[in-house]
């Protein structure tokens, strides 16, 4: 039997789902971000999982570049630390045109899941 962790020539790959987590942790960041609970952490954790979605890191996207260049906008070491409404909102907006750009959101759902109603 094959080992589909082994990435020799000739096995399977594994395949991340991260649909389920991204759906969740951005809920979750909207969720904060409604609510005023604006720690860093929760920015740096949504990133964690964005970042597993993506086909380059986020540090190569001009979005998130322009927002980590400010010097307003960059996150204190101490995650816990809340950080401005608009600091907290700037690196949303950033994730969103990053998401927008790599086609996660706002395309319609049967797009991402190869429906072919489009070739009818």
């Amino acid at each position: 039997m094959n080992d589909p962790f082994d990435s020799s020539g000739g096995q399977p790959s594994i395949y991340l789902n991260t649909v389920l987590l991204l759906n969740d942790r951005w809920a979750k960041l909207l969720e904060k971000l409604d609510s005023l609970d604006l720690r860093a952490m929760y920015l740096r954790s949504f990133e964690l999982v964005l970042s597993t979605t993506l086909p380059k890191p986020l540090s190569g996207y001009d979005e998130y570049e322009k927002v980590a260049a400010q010097p307003a906008c960059r996150l204190p070491d101490d995650l816990t630390r809340t950080v401005p409404y608009d600091v907290f909102a700037a690196w949303v907006t950033a994730y969103t045109e990053i998401m927008r750009q790599e086609g996660i959101v706002g395309r319609k759902t049967y797009d991402l899941q190869g429906d072919d109603r489009d070739s009818q």
